[in-house]
Order: structure tokens, then sequence, then C-alpha cells
């Protein structure tokens, strides 16, 4: 069959789709994969087919949005789902999918959490999709997509679904474990785990000294978006001097080095390195709770610090201290004196890392993506 699998364009979107999309084609299926310019390389590197849509990337979608300027935390969670997800992406990438559909009709449609308009083609062409799970579940924000979705499937002429229950209706891939939900915000009754897999090796090279190391080792990386990286780079460093342990700060390709001021000799400033390799030799790691690295992390057992800054990292936050896994401390905390005195907790403290071995195991036993397609073959043989 053929399967057209979408995310909103930002690395952070379209790596959690890989796994799956090279299942999909592992199994002989057509596959191809909906995304802005920004994804190229990840994409091209899981030897997957690539199909461009309009937004390059998220930083130039925000540009062109009104009234995002001076907005923080949670204010501009709300904007950006409600404006640029439910909105502008949503329009565009409902549009880009029937377009691609005239010359290609999938049989499936499979998107990530955040990009909503693939799944309104979806219904327009009268095939199945399918939601996989790439930014913490968040009840309230899927509330927020209500009436610019019901817009635009109105403008597809989709009839009104009212608390869009055929947004989650056929499939909702949760790749959380079970420690990492909460009850009191339910995920749809659709949802079905499937074990998270980073594919980050497809973007970057892996350096010799990965694998080298002497003593103690710390990771540091708050994503590859300025907006994490420009509210805590500036004095992250200073949270390590003297400490004996060998940190490895990753530096974001639009984060100009110099703003890390001069590093002790303890600090390894490095641009990109696949989280999936370099983690499983690290004791801790400190960052931005983006829910990639989250998940990565918790796959290698590794306990944590987190730093949310934005978008779903509070509720990554939230739940990974439930969970026993790490120490999060909320932006008006983050400093350097915070950060050292939390990553001493983490390290020093056993049960942090017992829970982060626990909650591995719980990654573990969940379906990998290649039993998961086999289930989604049904399904659409089904319909």
């Amino acid at each position: 069959m053929r399967v057209a699998f979408s995310a909103n364009p930002a690395l952070g979107h379209v790596l959690p789709v890989l796994p799956l999309a090279v299942a999909a084609r592992e199994a002989g299926h057509d596959v191809v994969v909906l995304a802005g310019a920004s994804c190229a390389g990840a994409i091209a590197g899981a030897g997957l087919r690539h199909v461009q849509t309009p937004t390059p990337d998220l930083p130039s979608l925000f540009a062109r949005l009104p009234g995002r300027e001076g907005l923080t935390g949670a204010k501009l969670a709300v904007a950006t789902w409600r404006d640029a997800f439910a909105g502008a992406l949503a329009e565009e990438m409902a549009a880009a999918v029937i377009d691609f559909a005239r010359d290609w009709p999938p049989d499936l449609v499979v998107h990530e959490d955040s990009e909503q308009g693939s799944w309104i083609a979806a219904e327009r062409l009268g095939i199945p999709h399918v939601t996989l799970q790439a930014t913490a579940w968040r009840g309230a924000m899927q509330r927020l997509s209500d009436e610019p979705l019901n817009r635009l499937r109105v403008a597809h002429g989709l009839e009104p679904d009212p608390g869009l229950s055929r947004w989650h209706a056929w499939r909702f891939l949760t790749t959380r474990p079970a420690s990492l939900h909460d009850p009191a915000d339910p995920l749809p009754p659709s949802t079905r785990p499937l074990r998270p897999e980073a594919a980050d090796e497809s973007v970057g090279t892996v350096p010799p000294w990965v694998d080298t190391r002497a003593g103690p080792r710390v990771c540091v990386t708050m994503g590859t978006l300025p907006m994490a990286t420009a509210a805590v780079l500036p004095w992250i460093s200073r949270s390590f001097d003297g400490l004996a342990v060998e940190v490895i700060v990753t530096i974001a390709p639009a984060t100009d080095p110099g703003r890390l001021g001069d590093p002790p000799p303890n600090v390894r400033l490095t641009p990109y390195v696949p989280m999936s390799r370099l983690l499983p030799t690290c004791d801790a790691i400190v960052f931005h709770a983006g829910s990639g690295t989250l998940l990565t992390a918790l796959g290698a057992g590794v306990p944590m610090v987190l730093l949310p800054v934005g978008a779903d990292q509070p509720a990554n936050a939230a739940h990974a201290e439930a969970a026993g896994v790490g120490i999060a401390l909320a932006p008006a905390a983050q400093n350097a004196d915070a950060v050292r005195a939390a990553l001493e907790r983490v390290m020093g403290e056993p049960a942090y890392r017992d829970a982060a071995a626990r909650v591995r195991d719980e990654i573990a036993a969940m379906p990998e993506p290649a039993s998961v397609m086999r289930d989604l073959e049904a399904l659409v043989a089904a319909r």
C-alpha cells in the first residue's frame, strides 16, 4: 500500500515519524514523507522519499505570524499551537496532501501530533489517518484546535466535527511509557503504544571521542531551536566549573558558541551529536525537556535535570519529575547554582538512576515499529 507520513517543518517533529516510516518501507510499502525543506537531510539519511511542503522551517513560519511579539511561556505555547500548528500550517498541510494525492493517492496517512492538516485531507480523501505522538499530550491544547480545524474541515467540504472526535478516531500511537502518562489528562480511546526509537543518526555523524571517556560524563543540550538555546546558554557552562565530570555541551546550528564565554577545562563544546549514541555514555543529562531528547535519555536509563522553556517542555518536565527520573527547574529558578545543585543530586542519589532504569525497561517492552506497522496494515485492510 501507499503510506504518506507528514510532520511540521522541524527536526524534532520529523524524527519521531521516521522509524515507523522505515518500518513501512521495509514491509514493502511505498512511502513518502511530507515535510519542510529543513527536514531534508534527516529524511534522506533514513533513505526515504521526501516531498517538500511550502514552509521550510518553524522560524520562517513564526516570522510571518502577527501577535507573537513579547509572548513567553504558556501564552507563547498557546499562540504557537492555535495560530501556527492548527492555523497556518494545518491549512498548508491539508492542501499539500490533497494536491499530492492527485498523482499519488495514499491508502493511509500517518502524521505527528502537532501536524494538524493532513488528517483533514485524509478525511476529504476518505482514507484512514493515524496520529503519532511526537509531543507531550495536552488535552487543553487539543481543545484549542477545535475552532480553526473545524473551519478548515468546512473549507474542504467536510461536515463540522465539534470536539474533533474524528481527529484520533483511527489510532493514536503514544510514544510515552505508562510512567509518563497523566491519569488526570487521559489519552484518546484509540491509543496504542509505539516504542520510541531515535532516528538521529540520519542527521549527523558520530565523532570518535563519543565512545571514549575517562570518568563521569554529563550531556548538556538545549535542542536545535534557538528559543531554548538563547534562554540558558549565556550562563549554563558556569554550572560545571570545577565539577569532577566531563561535560559535553551540544550547540544548536544557529547558536554562536561565543555566547558561552570561556568554558572551563572540563567542558567540551560540540556541534550536533546523535543523542542515541552520546547518552548511553553519560551519567546524567541537563536539557530543555524536549520530547525527543527526553525519550532518548529515558531509553538509555539516564537521570536528568530538566530546564523547560516553552512549547510542551513544561509538561514533559512535570511528567519526568513525577516519575522520579529527574529534577525540573522552572524558568525563574534556572541559574548556574541551581543547575549544579540539581545535577549533584541526580548523580548522587541512586533513586533517580533506579527510576530512570525502570522507565527504560518500560520503553523496551513497548511494541516496536515493525509490529505497529502490521497493526496498521490490518486497520487499512479492515476498512
